[in-house]
């Protein structure tokens, strides 16, 4: 007898224990195919450190649907089962998403194995993940150019 995992779930009352006041949540939901075909619905939840405006919390909604898409077609479902049990799927999501806006806490409030005769039966869009992600500096500060001293004869 084999046990296969087939969903994991965060308790709503961990959800409402990281809201605060002057805090955004972003919640989204879609659907991704893994790389060894299996079809699964995604709930991200993100947490602002602060109130947010409607463009950078919309911003911030694209970014991370994308960055789902992209490492969860290219991963097979135990190696994102494995990263999102270790929070380390969270993390780089979270590390993404720091360079819009201060993240208070970023987890995966939900994820289930779909059929595919569900996707069909219901008609649901599955979310295709993007040719690249936009890239971020790493590093706050560039590195100053050193400047080349030229020596001059000196004329008397």
């Amino acid at each position: 007898v084999t046990t296969e995992l087939i969903g994991y779930k965060l308790l709503p009352a961990a959800a409402k224990k990281l809201m605060r006041r002057k805090r955004d949540k972003i919640e989204d939901s879609f659907i991704v195919v893994t790389k060894d075909g299996k079809i699964i619905r995604i709930k991200p939840l993100v947490i602002t450190r602060g109130s947010t405006t409607g463009s950078v919390m919309a911003t911030m909604r694209r970014l991370e649907r994308a960055y789902v898409a992209k490492v969860i077609s290219t991963s097979d479902f135990d190696a994102i089962v494995t990263d999102i049990v270790t929070k380390k799927f969270q993390h780089g999501l979270g590390m993404l998403l720091r360079h819009l806006y201060p993240i208070g806490a970023c987890e995966i409030r939900q994820f289930e194995l779909i059929a595919p005769e569900k996707v069909k039966e219901l008609g649901l869009k599955i979310t295709l993940p993007p040719e690249k992600l936009p890239e971020f500096k790493t590093s706050k500060k560039e590195e100053p150019k050193q400047e080349q001293k030229t020596e001059q004869p000196a004329t008397a």
